[in-house]
């Protein structure tokens, strides 16, 4: 059996979720684990592509809260409306 080195792409991954989990050790953040899932999910294999799928993640992100503010605002706990933009990739 042979054992491959890790790529360049895993060991970024590894330092990202290490800091995630660092800057949650610190109380900066209070939920580590959906910091260290967006990094997993937003690694690419170039500094270019992760910043590009970061960002448009962020904006997402923003987006839907948004929106999901302004449903709140209509109309409280209305499961009707927490159904509409719920949306699969």
């Amino acid at each position: 059996m042979k054992l491959h080195k890790p790529g360049m792409r895993n060991i970024k991954t590894g330092i990202g979720v290490m800091i995630c989990v660092l800057v949650g050790y610190l109380n900066i953040i209070d939920n580590t684990l959906f910091a260290a899932v967006a990094c997993i999910v937003c690694m690419q294999t170039t500094v270019k592509g992760s910043l590009t799928v970061g960002l448009n993640r962020l904006k997402g992100t923003f987006i839907g809260g948004l929106i999901g503010f302004i449903f709140v605002l209509i109309h409280p706990g209305s499961p009707i409306l927490s159904c509409l933009c719920i949306k699969d990739k």
